[in-house]
């Protein structure tokens, strides 16, 4: 079983024909991802969410960051696609080490971005990036709250 560094972020790809499910189970590259399965006609797909050698190379300068964004009611999924636009150009980043979307069990219009980042200016120079300058005006409408980063030091301990 992989530990928690290694689960990966599950994405939903709803079909409502089987032979579109059919279809697509039969072309899934079983190599480029950990792991698939089908769940009520949903193709639910695994795939590893952290490079562990970048994230085993944390140091004390490195930052954790909790962004927490609600949408309106209902708005959750529009909410979720929007922002996984943000995922691979994110970890690609000079900087970045981790960067996960978790959905709330209890509430599927909340949302969670857990990223880790090697410091301060790394983050900073994230929301200068390109993938990130409209992101404020694409969400606003769709936010039922306002966004709440919350910025971390991890504590070491020997």
């Amino acid at each position: 079983m992989k530990n928690k560094n290694e689960q990966g972020l599950v994405l939903h790809i709803i079909f409502t024909n089987i032979k579109i499910y059919q279809l697509l189970k039969s072309h899934i590259d079983k190599e480029k991802f950990d792991k698939y399965y089908i769940y009520n006609n949903h193709v639910l797909i695994m795939f590893q969410t952290t490079d562990l050698t970048k994230f085993q190379n944390r140091t004390d300068a490195s930052i954790r960051v909790l962004a927490i964004l609600e949408a309106k009611s209902g708005k959750g999924m529009e909410l979720m696609d929007i922002l996984l636009e943000l995922v691979k150009p994110t970890r690609e980043e000079e900087g970045n080490i981790a960067y996960v979307a978790h959905r709330a069990i209890d509430n599927p219009d909340k949302i969670l971005f857990d990223e880790v980042w090697d410091s301060r200016a790394s983050l900073d120079n994230h929301f200068k990036m390109p993938h990130m300058k409209d992101l404020f005006s694409r969400i606003g409408d769709i936010l039922d709250k306002p966004l709440d980063i919350q910025i971390y030091q991890e504590v070491f301990i020997d």
